[in-house]
């Protein structure tokens, strides 16, 4: 362990110096392993559409159609589909589902694409520490019912974005994520299960201010592969 974890300060330090802003948090249940600027809140892109289906799954009707939408935001990052889910309920209900699971710096201010709330000011936000909460919320059974977090965790296992913390991972794992991209900006976030029967480990990068407009998908995969490393004994 000790390896991985002077491998991903390395990657950090080094990222930074070159002007990137880094946030990292591997995390597994005897607690944070690595931690680098954890806590700090980023533009959250994508990444905030978990706790958007968390609080849909929450509050909308258990149909096939808000099934699909939700589905649809997930797996391939669909902005229309999270528009009609967030216009279906509004900000407020994804904010109180935040403040009420205690995660902090999680906040919903604009619907997917608009670009005219930005230019005033207006994002969406969260942190390394809060997507794992978030995450161990629903992995520890403490959001949702059984049959609700088996929904969330399919439709997160089913992510088809796989060019980041997996893109250096060849041999198998479950993965359970959402990524998240803007401009200059390039996050994966979520809870690996790996073969060997161990419990669930957590692991989130977020990128901003990146050398390339597409973002570092090749530091996220260098992150992806470090930890995945370590558990399948490479």
């Amino acid at each position: 362990m000790k390896t991985a974890i002077s491998k991903l300060s390395e990657l950090c330090d080094a990222a930074e110096k070159d002007g990137t802003g880094v946030s990292v948090l591997w995390a597994d249940d005897g607690g944070n392993i690595f931690a680098h600027n954890a806590d700090e809140r980023v533009v959250s892109a994508s990444v905030i559409k978990v706790a958007i289906m968390c609080a849909a799954l929450e509050t909308l009707p258990a149909d096939d159609y808000w099934t699909e939408k939700i589905t649809w935001m997930i797996i391939t990052s669909d902005n229309d589909a999270t528009n009609e889910i967030i216009d279906r309920f509004g900000f407020g209900a994804v904010n109180a589902f935040c403040e009420k699971h205690g995660l902090t710096q999680t906040v919903l201010a604009r619907r997917m694409l608009d670009y005219d709330a930005i230019a005033q000011g207006r994002n969406n936000y969260t942190s390394a520490r809060d997507t794992q909460r978030l995450y161990r919320l629903i992995f520890n059974g403490e959001i949702l019912t059984p049959a609700l977090r088996e929904t969330a965790k399919s439709i997160l296992r089913r992510q088809r974005n796989q060019d980041y913390l997996l893109r250096n991972v060849w041999r198998e794992c479950e993965f359970y994520h959402k990524t998240g991209t803007l401009d200059y900006l390039t996050h994966d976030s979520g809870v690996f299960v790996f073969p060997n029967g161990g419990k669930p480990v957590y692991l989130g990068a977020f990128l901003r201010n990146t050398r390339n407009i597409e973002g570092d998908p090749e530091l996220l995969g260098e992150i992806g592969r470090t930890v995945t490393d370590y558990y399948l004994g490479e």
